[in-house]
Parts: structure tokens; C-alpha cells; sequence
């Protein structure tokens, strides 16, 4: 028989679980859904048991679980990165709130921080009344 089609030696799933008819699927190309698919209208053409019916849908599920285990895995790994960068920036701001404080607590240094730090506040405003034209009388 040609490699990846259905042989009749009885396949048994790894949870023990039995194919009713005793076909075995063997592990050539093509997914899961492709290869279970003689469950659908049976190996003999006849009608699908509820109980082949009832796999074929676990097999489907479990497909969908999987996906979707695996798409918040990844969600889960790309918060952590987020939240890791954000504990650097987090950490990196509190030790220039240290060195401001060191700077400004100094007596020798402390006075010429404040004094910069009005003047460029000053230099940051939008300019006074003086430049923008007078309304009209």
C-alpha cells in the first residue's frame, strides 16, 4: 500500500482510544483532518457512528486548543519583554531622580542647579506680550 494511506492493521491513539473500524493512518504528509477523514462517511461508505463522529470532533478541538495555547504563549512572552523594558526605563528614571537629588541636597552645587533649572523654564515659555502685535484701537 502507498506510503500515508489507511492500512488495516488497528491503530490505537496514544490515550487509548480505538478506531472502531481498525484502520491505522500512517505517518506520511498531510494533516490530521485529511488523514481521519475516511471517519466521515466510514471505510465502507456506510453512515459515520456518533462515536467516530464524537472523535473526529476531539481531534478538531484539540487542533483549536493547541492554536490557541500556543497564540497565549506568545502574548505571554511578549508582556514579559514589555514589562521588562518598562522595570529598566522604570529604574533608569529613578536613578536620575537620585543624581538630581544628590545634585540639589550639595551646598556647593546645589544653588546653581536651581538657578538652571528656573532659567530654563524661563527659556522654555512662549515669548511675552512684547511680540505678539498690538490689537487695533
Amino acid at each position: 500500500m502507498p506510503s500515508g494511506g489507511i492500512t488495516s492493521s488497528g491503530w490505537v491513539c496514544p490515550g487509548g482510544c480505538a478506531l472502531s473500524r481498525g484502520f491505522t493512518l500512517e505517518a506520511a504528509g498531510g494533516t490530521l483532518i485529511d488523514k481521519l477523514s475516511f471517519l466521515k462517511g466510514g471505510a465502507d461508505g456506510g453512515a459515520v457512528s456518533p462515536d467516530e463522529e464524537r472523535l473526529m470532533q476531539l481531534f478538531q478541538n484539540r487542533a483549536g486548543l493547541k492554536k490557541a495555547y500556543a497564540d497565549l504563549k506568545d502574548e505571554f512572552h511578549l508582556l514579559r519583554d514589555r514589562l521588562k523594558q518598562q522595570e529598566g526605563a522604570t529604574i533608569r528614571v529613578q536613578e536620575q531622580l537620585d543624581a538630581l537629588g544628590d545634585l540639589l541636597g550639595d551646598p556647593k552645587t546645589g544653588f546653581g542647579a536651581l538657578v538652571f533649572f528656573q532659567l530654563r523654564t524661563l527659556w522654555g515659555r512662549p515669548a511675552t506680550n512684547s511680540s505678539r502685535p498690538s490689537p487695533p484701537i
